[in-house]
């Protein structure tokens, strides 16, 4: 999805717009240079933030009038403009829409291996969500342990996960 929301913002700049695109892979030191080396460089920063407490103190040296904080909404100082996605409600509010189809499976498991960065906030709506619908559930930590069962529904937020998921399903 990051690589369609990259796409869609070139798509709709003037052609007069150059942008640069830097990776810091979730990871605070490469964070943290990225924006060093780009301060006073650009008119406007968009930044895909994530879950550190260094973040804000990080991202408090560019002038918030030139930030846009974008993804999720963690770590971002209430001046600074920001759009994010909402990773709890949203995914109930989904998961609500889909409660007949849900319905059809024994058991219903999320798979959130210990690797991922996805925001944690969906594991407590998936929880509720089950709950408040009573469907059986678990919440799955560990890929090794995933073994996947005819009429089990899963619900993956991983792409590295899913080769493995494919291949249990196959078998």
């Amino acid at each position: 999805y990051k690589e369609v929301l990259y796409a869609s913002f070139i798509e709709n700049l003037p052609e007069s717009v150059a942008v640069d695109l830097h990776f810091h892979h979730y990871n605070i030191d490469d964070f943290e240079k990225i924006i060093k080396e780009s301060l006073g460089k650009y008119s406007k920063y968009i930044i895909m933030n994530f879950d550190h407490e260094r973040v804000p103190e990080i991202t408090r040296q560019i002038p918030p009038a030139k930030l846009l904080i974008i993804d999720w909404n963690v770590n971002a100082d209430p001046d600074t403009s920001s759009i994010h996605q909402d990773f709890g409600q949203s995914l109930y509010n989904s998961l609500e829409s889909a409660i007949d189809l849900i319905r059809k499976y024994s058991k219903f498991i999320y798979l959130y291996p210990t690797f991922t960065y996805h925001p944690r906030t969906s594991i407590k709506f998936f929880e509720k969500f089950c709950s408040d619908y009573k469907i059986q559930h678990k919440t799955l930590f560990d890929i090794k342990k995933l073994d996947v069962q005819k009429g089990e529904l899963y619900l993956l937020v991983s792409d590295r996960t899913l080769a493995k998921f494919l291949d249990q399903c196959h078998q």
